[in-house]
């Protein structure tokens, strides 16, 4: 076999002689050198976007005890540009998972937190109107100052997003109905007493 030559030089020639072989393993590499760039990018990438989601919902956490509406507005937002880059293939099934489970797990505290708050605030405001219907059968000029006060605190609020409109609307009509109902009994009340004094 050998009998002709280094058998190194007659590898080269046939190398030298073979387009095909040349062309298939330039090919190869370049296809090789390629696919571990783009692994290498993705890596970067799925980093970049997870450091970003973390320092995020970092953020987020301080804005959490007195706006969790706000924090969870934002982080759906967030969930919801982590849901594109994953449709446009910038990450990884596995990477969009871990993502989807940190912006969920913080969605879930946001709306604890909302429930929370607005159970309280329901519970307040019935302990309030309680005070304000008994103050209006003993003083109603100071009982209507408080209830203007009730829905200033209603009305900021709302603007804060502690409540939402459906629970203000709620609480509003309530007192309202309070207004309605113990209202005219106290006008009634206080015209009898008038009565009696003129008699």
């Amino acid at each position: 076999m050998f009998d002709h030559g280094d058998p190194r030089t007659v590898i080269i020639r046939y190398w030298e002689n073979n387009n095909d072989l040349q062309a298939g393993v330039f090919i190869l590499l370049t296809t090789s050198v390629i696919g571990l760039l783009l692994r290498q990018w993705h890596r970067q990438k799925s980093k970049k976007i997870i450091t970003t989601t973390n320092n995020r919902i970092s953020e987020l956490k301080s804005l959490l005890p007195d706006h969790p509406q706000q924090a969870l507005e934002s982080i759906e937002d967030l969930s919801q540009e982590n849901r594109l880059t994953f449709i446009e293939g910038l990450v990884s099934t596995e990477v969009y998972e871990q993502l989807r489970h940190k912006t969920q797990t913080f969605a879930d505290q946001c709306r604890t937190l909302i429930e929370q708050q607005r159970k309280k605030f329901v519970m307040d405001t019935l302990l309030l109107l309680d005070e304000w219907q008994a103050s209006l059968q003993t003083d109603p000029e100071t009982a209507l100052q408080k209830l203007k006060q009730i829905k200033q605190q209603y009305r900021d609020m709302l603007l804060s997003d502690q409540v939402d409109i459906e629970a203000y609307v709620k609480l509003m009509n309530l007192t309202l109905i309070s207004l309605m109902t113990l209202a005219p009994k106290s006008s009634h009340d206080s015209a009898n007493s008038t009565s009696k004094t003129k008699i």
